[in-house]
């Protein structure tokens, strides 16, 4: 008698168990549909042209006047402007 008493006690703890697992899981993929509008495309959905030409155009328009205002050079310029490696060596790109 203790036996099945302790079976139907064990056997309503894990279906219990279960049933939140597989309702959290539901409830998490619906979520993740209801929520996708929220989420930032990647950057390989954005037009690359068009992203790169609005950023070079806040770079003539605001950043290197107020570097020339700085005191810097037109060289330095270039060099703090340029794309390099985080490591700094230079990538050789030419084939």
């Amino acid at each position: 008698m203790a036996i099945l008493i302790i079976f139907s006690i064990v056997s309503f703890l894990l279906s219990f168990y279960i049933l939140i697992v597989i309702s959290s899981l539901i409830l998490s993929y619906f979520l993740k549909k209801v929520r996708f509008d929220q989420y930032i495309l990647p950057l390989d959905r954005v037009d690359a042209r068009k992203l790169t030409s609005m950023v070079d155009e806040q770079i003539q328009l605001y950043i290197i006047p107020l570097m020339k205002s700085k005191g810097y050079t037109d060289e330095q310029i270039n060099k703090i402007l340029t794309n390099n490696p985080m490591g700094g060596e230079q990538l050789n790109l030419k084939r």
